[in-house]
């Protein structure tokens, strides 16, 4: 399956930019500078990897660069399904972050999220740990593919069922706690146990015309309601398009506001050979 892919960033009033992404071809090659300018055209085997760093001024962007540079280097010298090389991927980025640690000490509370999305046979099998965001648009719906792991689920899970308002009240009114994450890359353990998060592995069918985001969680200024609508009205402008005017529309309502987080979009276009074209 032939794909397109488009990566865009902003800063927005966070900085330095702690979010880094990389795209690699089948043959392990780091391809990204062409997405970055542009749009770069691939097909089977393509890895794309997004980091939102964590940990202080300089500690999120050395993480989440440490962690990209490591993920693809294992994925790519790992033999085995891809599920098997995924996870193998992650644990090399953990442990990058690890050394990291032991030769920095002041980078103590550096850590980062991570997807890593790779596209096979019309496949996509993807690793996800923290909050950031894979999003597939398909026949003008959009949804959430992957787990968020923040503290706001494991709230949600402990009121599930209850009709006591206090309880609800509790759960819902600390927006900042709500957003905490529980679980990420740290060069720790990749297990939380105390609220029930563990690295996501999985697999997803992948057809022409579909559209992969892979976003930091910056783009949650914009909601799926506005994506979806977007979308709808952008498949035909590709996959450059679709990420100069979603990173637009982020960075334009970012700054209406007091606070705008870095913001990474990488939009991967199945396209089949084809331009993309609005599902009827």
């Amino acid at each position: 399956m032939r794909l397109e892919i488009a990566g865009r960033q902003i800063i927005g009033s966070k900085e330095p930019q702690q979010d880094s992404w990389r795209v690699f071809n089948a043959r392990g090659e780091d391809i990204s500078n062409n997405a970055r300018a542009k749009v770069v055209a691939t097909g089977d085997g393509t890895l794309v990897v997004v980091a939102d760093g964590i940990g202080g001024y300089a500690g999120g962007e050395i993480a989440s660069r440490l962690a990209c540079d490591a993920f693809g280097k294992a994925f790519f010298t790992t033999d085995g399904g891809a599920a098997d090389r995924l996870l193998r991927a992650l644990e090399a980025a953990n442990a990058a972050l690890a050394e990291g640690k032991r030769r920095e000490p002041d980078l103590q509370d550096m850590g980062c999220t991570l997807i890593g999305a790779y596209f096979y046979q019309g496949k996509m099998t993807f690793v996800s740990v923290g909050d950031s965001l894979l999003l597939r648009s398909r026949d003008d719906e959009i949804h959430r593919v992957n787990v968020d792991h923040s503290y706001f689920d494991y709230l949600d899970r402990q009121v599930l069922g209850s009709n006591d308002p206090q309880r609800w009240s509790i759960a819902v009114r600390d927006a900042r706690r709500r957003a905490s994450l529980t679980l990420a890359v740290t060069g720790g353990d990749l297990i939380a146990d105390e609220y029930g998060h563990k690295p996501q592995i999985a697999e997803r069918p992948l057809q022409t015309n579909d559209v992969i985001i892979v976003a930091s969680d910056g783009i949650e200024t914009l909601d799926l309601v506005q994506l979806q609508n977007f979308m709808m009205h952008l498949r035909p402008t590709g996959v450059a398009g679709i990420a100069d005017a979603l990173i637009g529309a982020v960075d334009g309502i970012g700054q209406t506001r007091s606070y705008q987080d870095n913001t990474t979009i990488v939009v991967v276009g199945a396209s089949g050979g084809a331009p993309l074209t609005r599902v009827q």
